[in-house]
């Protein structure tokens, strides 16, 4: 093959760039990044950011191919590679962040495409939790004010996970993954607050701790985000009115899975 003039070669190049930058052809941007870093030894660190992030991009492509929503896609594939380059530097405090990021998307749309509010509010026993004889979510008080509906962003996050954990018949998952979810709402709120004295001794330390233990440590909390999408399957947005017992059973508390003893570590 004869080899092309340079004004010819940059203009193939421009016409590539633009190819590019069309939302239709990002296969193409893709397959042409993973083309050109076959043997490429990363000699230059943001061509190799470059490289992971993609990698990071096709991974999440994966793990959300199941959701149509394109703007929802976005965001939870945004996510998912900060989430994953995160990890890859082992700096938990972000990765933990992102999860939960996901999570609550991944919430929000369960509640959108289920009828909640409607379920909610006609079954506002039934969608109340005790979690500890301290801890009780009334989720109808976090959808609803004076009777009106709460604006999904201002709803309280126990209250998010409480109603999708009844509806889609996961209340066992949850006590045993309790500790795992916990862990993550606790370094978002610390996060949050990140100028407060609000990042506890005890978020610290699970960060500290995630940092020593090996990469399977980190599954549980990719399972949360999985077990929510897997919800999707089978979500029925049908009202049905339940009868709630009035009496008092017995409270069990949430088992842990996967939970690490944070007093058994040595120091």
């Amino acid at each position: 093959m004869e080899n092309p003039s340079k004004e010819s070669l940059q203009k193939l190049l421009r016409l590539i760039g633009e190819l590019c930058e069309i939302e239709e052809n990002h296969w193409f941007k893709e397959s042409l990044a993973s083309m050109l870093s076959v043997n490429y030894e990363f000699e230059n660190f943001p061509e190799f950011l470059k490289h992971q992030k993609n990698q990071f991009r096709l991974k999440g492509k994966s793990f959300y191919e199941s959701i149509g929503d394109v703007k929802l896609k976005k965001e939870l594939v945004g996510d998912y590679i900060e989430m994953s380059w995160y990890q890859s530097i082992n700096n938990l405090d972000r990765f933990m962040l992102f999860a939960f990021y996901q999570m609550e998307n991944l919430l929000n749309h369960y509640i959108t495409i289920s009828n909640a509010y409607e379920k909610i509010d006609k079954n506002k026993d039934y969608y109340t939790h005790q979690y500890k004889s301290n801890f009780i979510v009334l989720v109808y008080d976090s959808f609803f004010y004076n009777n009106k509906k709460k604006s999904i962003d201002k709803i309280n996050i126990w209250a998010k996970l409480t109603f999708w954990m009844k509806d889609s018949d996961n209340v066992k998952w949850e006590q045993l993954n309790h500790r795992n979810i916990s862990n993550l709402i606790s370094v978002r709120n610390a996060n949050s607050h990140r100028n407060s004295n609000s990042k506890n001794e005890y978020v610290v330390n699970t960060i500290e701790t995630l940092k020593k233990l090996d990469i399977s440590s980190l599954g549980f909390y990719y399972n949360v985000l999985r077990k929510v999408l897997e919800s999707y399957k089978d979500v029925n947005p049908n009202v049905k009115v339940y009868e709630v017992s009035t009496s008092k059973t017995k409270l069990q508390g949430p088992k842990q899975v996967g939970y690490v003893d944070l007093s058994k570590i040595k120091k």
